[in-house]
């Protein structure tokens, strides 16, 4: 359990602000391109080539998230007032978004340097998780997109978002604790996943090398991550649909199609490797 009153504003000199949400996001763009290029040069291809995928990446990440984030949760707010999606700064990012851009960005790459594009949805497999760990705890160094409402017997890592519930009004009185919900830590619960996903990728990658069959590395990470959050998002408050409206949230409704591909993707993977064991 854990009361959590953390300060996300690093420094602050005039309009300028620092945040941790800021801070973790370069460090994820950082780790994710260091990936992504070890994979890249592995292949046998140049660190000119890895880096040309920067810039789209960048763009394909921050516009993809952004226009997930208006198409799939605030549409009505946004064509109320359409300037407002070029505030990114004001926050409203959707991961699914990021994995639609990402998507292009690389159909893109593999065009550009003639690349198989499923082995580039392997390659950035790695990358894709570094962006959801560090995502996800920038969101809880935030103390946003908190998890549903629950009690510290029933949810022992339960968590008291003392920010979250100031800035709906709440909590009145600084110290004043006591009407605070606990909420399971919905963040942690994602950041967990894409560890764990890694983890299953670095083991497998470890186990194979370049021997993998291609496809294998992207259907590993679209169905363990995307069929976790279909079960983290059980355990997060509604966004963009209403508990009153539906049974599922905006979050299982993306993560569904895309976890059901990564279990085609294994599928063909088996196929193919059936198929290339009798031809042998």
């Amino acid at each position: 359990m854990l009361i959590w009153d953390f300060n996300s504003r690093i420094l602050q000199l005039g309009r300028f602000e620092l945040r941790w949400y800021g801070v973790l996001f370069a460090l994820m763009l950082m780790g994710a391109y260091h990936l992504w290029r070890w994979q890249i040069t592995r292949s046998g291809r140049s660190e000119a080539v890895a880096e040309t995928f920067l810039t789209a990446g960048v763009i394909a990440v921050i516009g993809g998230s952004r226009l997930g984030h208006v198409l799939f949760y605030e549409p009505q707010k946004y064509l109320a007032d359409p300037l407002e999606i070029l505030f990114v700064w004001r926050g409203g990012l959707a991961s699914h978004g990021a994995t639609i851009g990402l998507f292009i960005a690389m159909v893109w790459f593999s065009r550009k340097h003639a690349f198989p594009l499923i082995d580039v949805m392997d390659r950035i497999s790695f990358s894709a998780c570094c962006g959801v760990i560090m995502v996800r705890l920038g969101n809880f160094a935030n103390s946003e997109i908190v998890g549903r409402v629950t009690d510290a017997v029933s949810a022992p890592f339960a968590v008291k978002f003392v920010r979250c519930e100031q800035d709906r009004g709440l909590v009145r009185v600084a110290g004043d604790f006591a009407e605070v919900p606990w909420r399971h830590p919905a963040q942690l619960y994602e950041a967990a996943i894409g560890i764990t996903v890694i983890a299953v990728l670095y083991a497998v990658d470890r186990r194979f090398g370049e021997r993998r069959p291609r496809g294998l590395l992207a259907a590993i990470f679209l169905t363990l991550y995307f069929g976790g959050r279909v079960v983290t998002e059980f355990f997060k408050e509604f966004e963009g649909l209403k508990a009153s409206e539906s049974t599922f949230t905006m979050g299982q409704y993306l993560s569904a199609p895309l976890a059901l591909a990564g279990l085609f993707m294994f599928a063909w993977v088996a196929v193919n490797a059936v198929r290339k064991g009798r031809s042998a």
